[in-house]
């Protein structure tokens, strides 16, 4: 028998032992131990895990105590997962287990009788039903279910199919749920083991109550359900405190926790354990190691070592129990929810979904509580109370659930409740939502009856939202009957008002607007006639005339009646003057005609009344889309459902908003508008409010000194107003002149507009102001222009004051930049053909755009063009400029042929675009919202179809290498180095995934890869663990699936044979150093040019002093030690470092005298030499020039050498002059000139990386030539290091597929981070992968170990703990690059002045690269820019 088999058979856990490890020694406990590998506790409390195959020797320990009496829960209790069970876990114990064995699990009670048949009321249990009910109910009914149950049992009906036995289980499940008390649940777990269901499989939901959890237990233990029984188990115990009644049932399960991997309630219940019996402790331990003992322990966390049988038969149970445990999570959390506590349920699943990233329902559950609290905050405001209606809308806004919000609309609908008709319009607009806008309005229809019986508020209400679902749709025959309905409404509204003139204003606007809207749905079907004599009667009810008379020109333009509709302007010309501008707009329509046989007017389509004024909308449409509602509801914000006393309330708010206040009352008057414009579409009232609104909207920006937006609001505010007749038209006409006229001269006004000047004196009091400025700046004439191009009013202003001479001059200025003589007529339609000049520049620049689909064309020029017309501002200069710099950018993608570096640039485009649109919409403008929108969005456009078509002619194309494929067996396994390479300029392969099939089909082994996306170009390597199913070579399928960056999914197959029947492994003497100097020189590679440069100055007699300097462990003391083998024949060399233990002058000499004390006795000196030596005493440097004159008459001339001082760690010196704490000050530096100048002795120093400004301070007193930085080792002698001191015998490299490149790479040649990762890399395969060669996936796996190991400390040659600015700079460019090494742009890093400075010294040390050209840097050693990402 080998001494593994005689170790396994004689040593147990608790065994002391004493083992020999190649020539080490130890001695300890034995904590853990399998078929492979022995764990240790040691007397340091060390615990190294020990492989048996490395045991050369072993004694077990004569003070070796047992098990029972040396328990230790904290050492039993491990959390390991199990492969597989024994069929008995009991035998061979020394503890009585019959008992337990052959009940095995019990559900214990403690009321009532276990036996059904005989249940009865105790005096107990009658006493407690008394208590809780002292009207004696709950004891009749309990009593009742008892007689039911007994009943069942004597005619011998309990099963579900005879059905007598439901309904008395849901009646006590109703008391279970009112009373909530554990004996009334142990009395329905009863019922449910004798019917052998558990409770969600009988009532459909789950319980949490612990006395069910064990019934349920009892229930799958009894149908050999282990898996679930383990599981209902673990909640029974996690809830209950441990006894020694419940002890037996918890000593039976133990093993199949264990089994299944639920040993936190293990862990959990260690305290209670030691509070009982000895004898109970003692047999909690027992099973506990004798069931691990006969457990194999090879599954690990990522399930990597799973046989083909087991992961079958493991994914079999684990898809039950996972779907039990599941169903209960959600149950609970659903519970959570509805109960608003939201934050319990997203920390509960938020650390599910840690434990499981990849289940895809815990990640939508963890995504769905996001949106519930975020709707919860949102919706604060809904109805809470019980009824229907209440709980439809909580189901929808809230909790997203269709079917009850369906469920509960209907029923509140249904029933009538009090509030069923607005049930009803909430309840369509839910189905407009869910069903889609058809099924919306057969969904209102279908309640057309219900409303003959309601007022008329309630059927206006009705009529107004069906007309809203079929103007959706554009079905107008529809539309024209339910517009006639609300006209019939609306007029009988009017004629039973007789006495309030704002009431009969508003319903004779109603009538009005009603009207109008019965023209437009009349024109859309192409009654071109009707619509006309329609929209004159709505001029009849005052309707907006502009908005009319806009209507009659259309129809008429579709009839081609070109003449009739100029008569039409004409009739309506002295009531508007500025319908002067539709004349043009005719003439051109005309012309078009006539030249083309057709016109730019789309017939039979509703007419937007903007469309013939030149007015784009988008700047206005997007201010109302960010309407917060101000002063409603969050309820009717969300439902949108407005009615007239939504109106009401809000205008009395307006009423008293403080005009000191603009924000608010814009706000106010916004809300207003949109609501409105929901009731009534844009009726007169409309364009009050939104007027209003855009009024002080340009207030707020002006007083903000945002002059160019505000401007924009200003002008809007402007032509809105023109489309009302309210009587305030005049007012907002003159404010917004004044305020754009300071915004024109970026002055903040120092009063409310209006309050205390008159309209013509203010403007009288600016003109001079502007007629000054206008010499210095072109944009004010063009900000006067703009003004006249919108505003009547100031037209009048001007023909009205021509004859004032500030009037005549600031005229003369707009004549000659119109090019034009007269102030008349003419002048004011030159302002429309300067206008329609900018934006017919405007569109050739579009039209360039949207040509431009790559981007290869430089479009400046057109754009340059736009920027000098008069649809711009300076805030609209620079947003073009900022889009400009976006195209430049985006155009760089062209240089590129590579993917990678192709869609970097073409998203950082998209990035910059984006940017550029919030900017824009933060500080709206006219320009940006109706004329550079488009551009972008065209743009955008233009760059996702780059981008999808980049990614389809880059599609990832993968292959797979296996580069070993004779591979030694270890524990029935054998591990592959599976490498996956995407090919050179391919996009990014995505969640990749790989699994391994025999040629049966059975799957050996499914994970997600590493590196779940692979970059073009790029590699990664995974150690994929498979059974051998003891064949010495066999077959297997390598399967690879992935996707690409639009989701498409691949898959790629390679089929490699396997042999197992190779010769042993031989343990790799592990040869690299950590922390030491180099002094074998098998081990030195790449500075023997460097030795021998130190070694040439040195025997050169021009030169005393040389100095080495560079990062702490790169090597320099290594490279003293060799440079001493060189000089020993010419010098005496002293060499010694400047520690902790050389602070003063005084210790610097002695540290001198003690080297050369030890020389003498190395060199065999006299022993009276020696003790003179010993015994000379410093006082003064004058002391220790005495002592280097002795030297050279007792040895220097003896031996005919020289001095030479090697000393380390020189700096310190540096930092002790520095620290006035140390006795040693600058006068140091100078004796130190004086030594060197009087020839005593020649010198050798090392340095840290701060030499150079120790050097410049003291120039005069070194002395020295150029100072040799020791920097990482070249990439060749970095290789070489790597491979060569763990060559076959042969020469022969074990590395394979350039892991050597790879791992000199991740280190960038740093000789001491390679030494320690080669020193692990050895330990590594000696202990666990037993491989004679290494591949990049053993490379990388001892690498993700390795950085799991390392603390800061580890890289303190870069950085110190107490330097907290450089590890924040660090960390920032680790965190912004997105690959290792990768160069980042300095701006991305916002650096504060202090980290910028922290980033130069960083690249002084040589941390960090900075290439200045680029203004970029990067790390330098991508294994610590890796560290810095993972901490």
């Amino acid at each position: 028998m080998s001494l593994k088999d005689n170790f396994l058979k004689e040593v147990h856990i608790g065994t002391h032992v004493e083992l020999m490890v190649g020539s080490k020694e130890m001695t300890g406990e034995v904590i853990s131990l399998d078929t492979s590998t022995v764990k240790l506790k040691l007397k340091n409390s060390k615990t190294p895990t020990i492989a048996l195959d490395l045991i050369a020797y072993y004694e077990v320990s004569e003070n070796n105590e047992s098990i029972e009496n040396n328990i230790a829960l904290s050492e039993i209790i491990q959390e390991e997962t199990i492969e597989k069970a024994t069929q008995n876990f009991f035998n061979n114990i020394p503890f009585d287990f019959n008992s337990i064995e052959s009940h095995g699990l019990i559900f214990n009670t403690y009321f009532w009788q276990n036996d059904i048949k005989h249940l009865s009321i105790t005096p107990i249990i009658k006493e407690k039903l008394e208590k809780m009910d002292s009207s004696n109910s709950l004891f009749n009914q309990i009593n009742r279910l008892i007689s039911k149950l007994n009943y069942c049992s004597k005619v011998n009906e309990f099963e579900l199919k005879f059905g007598r036995i439901q309904p008395i289980m849901y009646e006590m499940e109703n008391l279970c749920q009112e009373y909530n008390e554990d004996f009334l649940y142990e009395l329905l777990a009863i019922m449910l083991i004798n019917i052998s269901t558990t409770y969600k499989e009988f009532f459909g939901r789950v319980c949490t109550n612990r006395v069910i959890r064990l019934g349920d237990a009892v229930i799958c233990y009894n149908k050999n359900r282990y898996e679930e029984m383990s599981y209902y188990c673990s909640e029974f115990f996690l809830n209950v405190k441990l006894t020694e009644s419940n002890f037996d049932n918890l000593l039976f399960v133990l093993p199949y926790l264990l089994k299944n991997r639920y040993t936190k309630v293990i862990g959990d219940k260690q305290k209670e354990i030691k509070l009982l019996s000895k004898e109970k402790e003692i047999a909690f331990a027992t099973v506990y190691n004798n069931a691990k003992a006969t457990i194999t322990f090879k599954l690990n966390s990522n399930n990597e070592e799973i046989s083909t049988y087991d992961t079958e038969k493991y994914n079999q149970e684990n898809k039950i129990i996972s779907k039990v445990i599941l169903e209960e999570f959600h149950a609970k959390i659903k519970k959570l929810i509805y109960d608003e506590k939201f934050s319990q349920a997203y920390n509960l699943v938020e650390k599910k979904f840690k434990e499981d990233p990849e289940n895809k329902e815990i990640s939508e559950l963890l995504q769905y509580i996001g949106r519930v609290k975020s709707n919860y905050n949102k919706f604060k405001n809904l109805p809470s109370d019980n009824s229907h209606y209440a709980k439809a809308l909580r189901e929808w806004h809230i909790y997203e659930n269709i079917n009850s919000a369906k469920k509960n609309f209907l029923l509140s609908i249904d029933k009538k409740e009090n509030r069923f008709f607005s049930a009803i319009m909430d309840y369509v607009e839910f189905i407009m939502h869910s069903d889609g806008e058809k099924t919306a309005v057969e969904t209102l229809i279908s309640y057309k009856d219900s409303i003959h019986t309601l007022d008329s508020d309630s059927r206006i209400k009705y009529f107004e939202k069906l007309y809203s679902l079929y103007l959706k749709g554009k079905n107008y025959d529809n539309l024209l009957q339910c517009l006639n309905s609300l006209k019939i409404l609306y007029s009988n509204k009017l004629k039973k008002i007789n006495s309030n003139k704002n009431t009969t204003n508003k319903f004779k606007s109603k009538v009005g607007g009603t009207i109008f809207r019965i023209a437009q749905c009349q024109y859309a079907q192409g009654k071109y006639q009707q619509s006309i004599i329609t929209a004159k009667e709505a001029i009849t009810y005052e309707y907006n005339l502009r908005s009319c008379v806009n209507q009659i020109v259309s129809s008429y333009l579709s009839l081609n009646s070109y003449e009739a509709a100029r008569e039409s302007v004409r009739e309506y010309l002295s009531q508007d003057y500025n319908l002067i501008a539709l004349f043009e707009k005719i003439d051109s329509l005309e012309e078009a005609y006539n030249t083309n046989g057709t016109t730019e007017l789309t017939k039979n389509s509703l007419l937007n009344v903007y469309d013939l004024l030149g007015f784009d909308n988008e700047f206005v449409n997007y201010y109302e889309k960010n309407c917060n509602y101000e002063g409603i509801s969050e309820e009717r914000k969300i439902l949108k459902n407005f009615s007239e006393d939504d109106l009401n309330k809000i205008e009395k708010e307006i009423k008293f908003a403080s005009k000191s206040k603009p924000k608010d009352r814009a706000d106010y008057y916004l809300t207003a508008a949109c609501i409105e414009r929901a009731i009534s579409d844009k009726s007169e009232k409309y364009y009050g409010f939104i007027s209003n609104s855009m009024l002080y909207q340009g207030h707020l920006l002006l007083a903000n000194k945002e002059f160019d937006s505000a401007k924009s609001f200003y002008l809007t505010a402007i032509s809105m107003s023109l489309m009302s007749s309210t009587s305030n038209v005049l007012r907002i006409e003159e404010d917004a002149i004044c305020g754009y006229l300071y915004c024109s001269l970026k002055k903040s006004k120092t009063q409310m507009v209006g309050e205390n000047i008159k309209f013509d004196n203010e403007i009288m009091i600016l003109i001079p102001s502007i007629i000054e400025l206008i010499s210095k700046e072109e944009e004010i004439t063009k900000d006067i222009i703009k003004l006249l191009h919108v505003s009547r009013l100031l037209k009048i202003f001007f023909d009205k004051n021509k004859a004032q001479s500030i009037c005549t001059h600031l005229l003369d200025i707009i004549k000659k930049y119109l090019n034009h003589e007269n102030v008349d007529e003419k002048l004011w339609v030159k302002i429309g053909e300067r206008y329609k000049e900018a934006e017919n520049l405007f569109k050739k620049w579009y039209s360039e755009v949207q040509l431009n689909k790559n981007f290869e064309n430089d479009i400046d020029s057109e754009a340059y063009e736009v920027s000098k017309g008069l649809l711009v501002t300076s805030l609209d200069i620079k947003y073009i400029n900022n889009y400009l710099t976006c195209c430049k950018d985006i155009r760089e993608y062209m240089e590129y042929t590579d993917f990678d570096n192709k869609i970097k640039i073409l998203n950082q485009g998209m990035n910059e675009i984006n940017s550029l649109i919030s900017i824009g919409h933060k500080n709206s403008t006219l320009f940006f919202e109706n004329y550079l929108s488009k551009v972008i969005d065209t743009t955008i456009n233009n760059l996702k179809n780059i981008i999808s078509k980049t990614s389809e002619d880059y599609k990832p194309e993968l292959c797979i290498d296996v580069p070993v494929t004779s591979i030694p067996i270890d524990r029935g396994h054998v591990s592959l180095s599976v490498t996956i390479s995407n090919l050179e300029n391919k996009a990014t392969a995505r969640n990749l995934s790989l699994s391994v099939r025999d040629l049966e089909e059975k799957e050996l082994y499914r994970k997600n890869v590493t590196n779940n996306n692979l970059k073009g170009g790029s590699s990664t390597s995974e150690l994929v663990k498979i059974p051998t199913v003891g064949n010495d070579a066999f077959t297997v399928n390598i399967i690879l699936h992935y996707i690409d960056d639009e989701n498409e999914s691949y898959s790629l197959e390679k089929q490699i044979s396997i042999s197992t029947n190779t010769e042993d492994f031989k343990i790799i003497k592990n040869p690299y150093i950590t922390g030491k100097p180099v002094e074998n020189d098998e081990m030195f590679f790449g500075r023997d040019t460097l030795v021998e440069k130190l070694s040439n100055s040195l025997n050169d007699d021009r030169i005393r002093c040389v100095i080495i300097y560079g990062q702490k462990r790169t090597g320099k003391s290594s490279v003293f030690n060799h440079l001493k083998k060189r000089l020993i024949k010419r010098f005496i060399v002293l060499n010694f470092s400047v520690g902790s233990d050389i602070t003063s002058e005084n210790n610097f000499y002695k540290s001198v005298q003690n080297e050369f004390i030890d020389y003498l006795e190395d060199n065999n000196y006299e022993d009276s030499i020696i003790e003179y030596f010993e015994t000379f005493k410093f006082s003064d440097f004058i002391d220790f020039e005495k002592f280097i004159s002795k030297i050279n008459r007792f040895a220097i001339e003896k031996e005919k050498k020289e001095l030479l001082l090697m000393i380390d760690e020189f700096t310190h010196i540096y930092t002790y002059i520095k620290n006035p704490n140390y006795d040693i000050n600058e006068n140091f530096m100078d004796k130190w000139k004086a030594m060197i100048e009087k020839n005593l002795f020649k010198s050798a120093l090392i340095g840290q990386d701060f030499m150079l400004d120790f050097i410049q301070e003291y120039a005069n007193q070194f002395q020295v030539t150029n100072p040799i930085y020791v920097s990482y080792l070249e990439r060749k002698d970095a290789i070489d290091l790597v491979t060569k001191p763990i060559a076959f015998s042969n020469g022969e490299s074990r590395f394979l597929e350039k892991s050597e490149e790879m791992i000199v790479d991740w280190f960038n040649g740093q000789p001491f981070y390679l030494q320690s990762y080669c020193n692990e890399l050895v330990d590594y395969i000696n202990e666990n992968q037993k491989q004679n060669f290494v591949t990049i996936a053993i490379a990388k796996k001892v690498k993700d170990v390795f950085l799991s190991k390392k603390e800061l400390d580890f890289f303190d040659n870069l950085v110190r703990k107490d330097e907290n600015i450089f590890f924040n700079v660090l960390l920032k460019i680790a965190q912004s690059s997105d690959s290792l090494g990768e160069k980042v742009k300095l701006k991305r890093l916002n650096l504060s002045k202090e980290e910028e400075q922290a980033l130069e010294k960083l690249v002084t040390r040589g941390v960090i690269n900075y290439i200045k050209s680029e203004q970029k840097c990067s790390i330098k050693i991508p294994f610590f820019h890796e560290w810095l990402r993972c901490h």
